[in-house]
């Protein structure tokens, strides 16, 4: 993660943008489940809780290094 260089955004912020877009819709849909069976909800809230710590994980490692990007001294 720490080799990959962007040039316009620098190296946190493309991973904090990528990492929003799974912890919304996993946040989203956690709270929204269109299954009426048990075997579905289950299947659902599996998914949807793997994509939410998917994106959160992915969003908040990258912002909490963020900190010392800026100042490094």
């Amino acid at each position: 993660m720490d080799k990959w260089k962007f040039k316009r955004w620098g190296r946190r912020i493309p991973y904090i943008v990528i990492g929003i877009v799974p912890f919304t819709i996993g946040f989203m849909f956690l709270w929204w489940v269109p299954w009426t069976d048990q075997m579905g909800i289950f299947l659902h809230g599996l998914i949807m809780l793997f994509l939410f710590d998917f994106g959160f994980t992915l969003a908040m490692t990258a912002w909490s290094a963020l900190y010392t990007e800026m100042y490094e001294d």
